[in-house]
């Protein structure tokens, strides 16, 4: 049986399109601190792979590391628990300003991996990749190619590292830019005001669980600190400079004014979309925050997934 999927290996988190997502950490060893992380041996090493102390892989051309590969595999791997031996297609991607010179690097070396052995939570898998596409992120418009063919759409995909903002006609892109600095650069900033603040030495994971929980209250080594003015500042910040920058770069025909819809995808566009729908106040009749942001790359490479490699079976696709 040949599998096909869509799979988004984010900086932080590593998700697939049915909602399934795991820290995109990893550490050596098999001590779990999550019940949510996964065993994996690979190459005759033990890893625990989506535990909250784990290293991330802050890289941008990372393909060829252990750590992305590793990423992969596990995604297949739970993306597919039922086989043993798996054969598959994937579409997965890399942010649309660096997609010209990166994707064919990610294809040549995720095509060469050749068949891959793994034991994942004690069962063990044999994994081969054998066809793939390399997609851009921020291509909204692909998860439904005939709902979108003739409209207009601007993307804002507000990641976990970078802002991947598209303009399109139809499926044709006519504008993008990946901006620096998304979901990490907000929580290094409130984490800083937090420290300077009040005093204390705060906790990365911390921030990060305050932040994904919409919480207030930030508890640390000098009990509980009331950070709500300290967190709205921060979200107001970041979004104003962020929506000056892309007001900067896409002007005229290809601004999001000449747009039939404005589309927030992302992970950071939920904490941040009171604040982009006060700043994009002008555009409140087309801008849209799409249903589940944190997974439609994922759907979106899914979809594609499914048009091209659509005679074989697909597990999890929306």
């Amino acid at each position: 049986m040949n599998y096909i999927k869509g799979i988004d290996i984010g900086i932080k988190l590593v998700r697939l399109s049915d909602g399934t997502e795991f820290s995109s950490t990893i550490k050596k060893g098999t001590t779990l601190l999550n019940g949510m992380a996964h065993i994996v041996t690979w190459k005759n090493n033990e890893y625990v792979v989506g535990d909250q102390d784990g290293a991330i892989n802050p890289l941008l051309d990372k393909v060829d590391t252990d750590h992305y590969q590793l990423l992969l595999l596990t995604a297949v791997a739970v993306a597919v628990p039922s086989e043993q031996v798996i054969n598959i297609s994937i579409v997965t991607g890399v942010p649309i300003g660096f997609w010209g010179s990166l994707s064919q690097k990610f294809y040549n070396t995720i095509i060469n991996m050749g068949t891959q052995g793994i034991v994942i939570d004690g069962k063990k898998k044999s994994i081969s990749i054998n066809d793939c596409i390399i997609f851009a992120e921020s291509c909204f418009p692909y998860i439904d190619q005939h709902k979108y063919s003739l409209l207009k759409t601007f993307v804002i995909d507000i990641g976990d590292d970078i802002v991947n903002c598209s303009m399109w006609n139809g499926v044709n892109l006519e504008e993008h830019k990946s901006f620096p600095n998304a979901m990490i650069s907000i929580l290094q900033s409130l984490a800083t005001k937090i420290a300077r603040n009040h005093s204390v030495v705060v906790d990365a994971m911390s921030i990060d669980y305050l932040m994904e929980n919409d919480l207030d209250i930030y508890y640390g080594e000098k009990g509980a600190i009331d950070v709500n003015a300290l967190k709205k500042a921060t979200l107001e910040d970041y979004t104003k400079e962020l929506v000056k920058s892309i007001k900067i770069k896409f002007k005229g025909i290809k601004s999001m004014g000449a747009c039939d819809s404005i589309r927030l995808i992302g992970n950071a566009s939920i904490p941040l979309k009171d604040y982009l729908f006060k700043d994009l106040a002008g555009f409140k009749d087309t801008i849209v925050l799409e249903s589940e942001p944190q997974f439609v790359n994922a759907r979106i490479y899914d979809a594609l997934a499914n048009l091209r490699f659509g005679n074989i079976k697909s597990k999890g696709y929306k």
